[in-house]
């Protein structure tokens, strides 16, 4: 062997062994125990942390599309029973009241600037 393999070999040795005293630190970071750090690999690590980001990933997305779809309802029970139909300059908006009024439908017409959307 010449002297410079030993020396890369070496080095790799002394990188190897501080690569894995950082991992090591690591996983105690995220809590597992003194002895069950030596006995964990590193491609098991790495696959248990990729599935918990995909599950995550889609865990998020599917909460974000529920507020959307909650926020739209909210919305669209705000214009429950009205409807605003546009004709020329004026406007017939017919409003649909409550179950508790005698009127159950009532129809305002008024004029386009009186509105204010």
């Amino acid at each position: 062997m010449s002297h410079v393999s030993v020396f890369a070999s070496l080095i790799a040795c002394l990188r190897y062994g501080l690569l894995s005293v950082r991992f090591q630190k690591f996983l105690q970071y995220f809590g597992y125990s003194q002895q069950t750090v030596g006995e964990v690999k590193v491609g098991t690590f790495c696959r248990t942390m990729s599935d918990f980001a995909l599950e995550y990933r889609t865990t998020r997305e599917r909460v974000v599309h529920q507020r959307q779809k909650k926020a739209t309802q909210r919305q669209r029970n705000m214009t429950r029973g009205k409807m605003i139909v546009e004709v020329g300059r004026r406007r017939l908006v017919a409003c649909v009241l409550s179950s508790k009024s005698k009127v159950k439908l009532g129809y305002i017409i008024v004029r386009s600037e009186a509105i204010s959307i």
